[in-house]
C-alpha cells in the first residue's frame, strides 16, 4: 500500500480516495481517544493538526502537477508513520495509569508518612544505642530506618500496586518500572541516634528519569513538604516558593559532608570557606531532604553537596523545581539524581554555581 502511494502519482484518484478515506479518519479518530482517555491532551492536538495536514496534502495531490506531487508524498508518508510511532509510544507509556491524579496520590502519601513519623517519634523517645548497626563508617542504621522502611512500602503497594521500588535499606528487592518509589525512610540517621532534631522521612515517585510525586516531612517540627509535577509545592497546606533574593552576600547556604570520597575534601571545603567569607553563612543540618525543602521554601538560597543517593534527594529536588528553583549538578548539567553531585538554589544561582564552578573539577 505504501509503494502504492509513492508511485501513485497516476492514479491521483485512487491515492485521493484512500487518503480520505483511510489516513485522515485515522488521525481523528486517534485525536479524539487520546482526549477521551486524557492520556495527553497536547498529543491529541498533535493528531487532530496532523489529519488536517493529511486532509490538505491529499486535497493538492489530485490538482497538482505530478512534479510537486512527488515531493509531497513522501512528506505525507513521514506524518502518518510519525503519527503511528507517537501513539504507541504515548499509548504504551500512559498504558499503566491514563487517568493518574498527582495531586490525589501525593495527598495519600502525605497521609503515610503522617503515620510513620508518629512511628519515629515514639521511637525516639526510647531508642537503644545498643541498637545501632554500621553499614559503613559514618554510616548507620537502626531498627527504626527498617520498620520505617517496611510500613512505607507496604502503604505504597496499596496506593500504586503496580510501581518498583528503591529503597535505603533494602527490605524489598530493587526494581524499576514505569513508575518507581523512592525511599529514604530516616534521612538524618545519625541526628536521630543523637536525638539532634534534624531528620525526615523522604518519599519520591519517578517514571522516565524524572521526579513527579516528592514528600519530605520532616519528623521534629512536623513540617511535611510536598509537591507534585505542575503543582507547585506545598508547605503544610501552603504554597511555598523560592527566596527571591538573588544576592550572593545576602545568601544562606545549606551543605552536607560526604562520608567517603574523602580525596575531594579539600576542595571541597575550600568552596565552603568561600561562602563563609561572603554569605550570611553556611549550615549543615545532617539531611539532604529538608536542606532542599529548605530552598523550595525559601530559608536557605541554596544547597550543595556530593556523594549523595537518589533516595536522599529525588523528594527534595521536585519541591525545588515546583517552587520555582534551579536543580543541576555542579558544572550546570542535569546529571544530579544519581546524587553524585547536586546544587539547588533559589534566585541566587548564577552567583552561588559561579563559585563551585571556580575550584570544583
Amino acid at each position: 500500500m505504501l509503494l502504492f502511494l509513492w508511485f501513485g502519482t497516476d492514479h491521483k484518484v485512487t491515492v485521493h480516495n484512500w487518503n480520505l478515506i483511510w489516513a485522515f479518519p485515522t488521525h481523528i479518530i486517534a485525536a479524539i481517544l487520546l482526549f477521551k482517555k486524557k492520556r495527553s491532551v497536547n498529543t491529541g492536538y498533535y493528531f487532530l493538526f496532523n489529519g488536517i495536514v493529511v486532509l490538505i496534502f491529499t486535497a493538492c495531490i489530485s490538482v497538482l502537477p505530478q512534479e510537486i506531487n512527488m515531493a509531497i508524498i513522501p512528506l505525507l508518508l513521514l506524518i502518518i508513520l510519525r503519527s503511528f510511532v507517537l501513539y504507541y509510544k504515548i499509548t504504551k507509556k500512559k498504558k499503566l495509569l491514563p487517568n493518574m491524579n498527582l495531586e490525589h496520590l501525593c495527598l495519600e502519601v502525605i497521609s503515610l508518612t503522617k503515620e510513620v513519623r508518629n512511628f519515629i517519634k515514639h521511637e525516639l523517645e526510647n531508642f537503644d544505642l545498643s541498637k545501632i548497626e554500621h553499614k559503613g563508617k559514618n554510616d548507620l542504621v537502626s531498627y527504626v530506618d527498617k520498620q520505617s522502611e517496611t510500613l512505607l512500602v507496604k502503604g505504597l503497594k496499596d496506593i500504586l500496586p503496580e510501581a518498583g521500588f528503591i529503597t535505603e535499606e533494602a527490605t524489598i528487592s530493587r526494581e524499576e518500572k514505569t513508575y518507581t518509589w523512592i525511599i529514604d525512610p530516616l534521612d538524618g540517621t545519625t541526628n536521630f541516634l543523637h536525638k539532634v532534631p534534624s531528620f525526615s522521612i523522604s518519599v519520591g515517585l519517578m517514571t522516565e528519569g524524572r521526579i513527579i510525586v516528592g514528600v519530605v516531612h520532616e519528623v521534629n517540627l512536623n513540617e511535611c513538604f510536598y509537591a507534585w509535577e505542575e503543582g507547585g509545592a506545598y508547605l503544610n497546606g501552603t504554597r511555598i516558593f523560592v527566596n527571591a533574593n538573588s544576592k550572593l552576600e545576602e545568601s544562606l547556604i545549606g551543605t552536607g559532608f560526604p562520608y567517603s570520597l574523602l580525596d575531594k575534601t579539600d576542595v571541597y571545603f575550600e568552596i565552603i570557606k568561600e561562602f563563609v567569607k561572603k554569605t550570611h553563612g553556611v549550615r549543615r543540618l545532617g539531611s539532604a531532604a529538608v536542606d532542599l525543602a529548605y530552598v523550595a521554601c525559601g530559608r536557605f538560597d541554596g544547597y550543595f553537596e556530593f556523594n549523595l543517593k537518589i533516595w536522599d534527594i529525588a523528594a527534595g529536588v521536585l519541591l525545588v523545581k515546583e517552587a520555582g528553583g534551579t536543580v543541576t549538578d555542579f558544572n550546570g548539567g542535569n546529571d544530579y539524581l544519581s546524587g553524585k553531585e547536586i546544587l539547588a538554589c533559589g534566585k541566587a544561582f548564577e552567583e552561588i554555581s559561579t563559585v563551585i564552578k571556580q575550584r570544583w573539577n
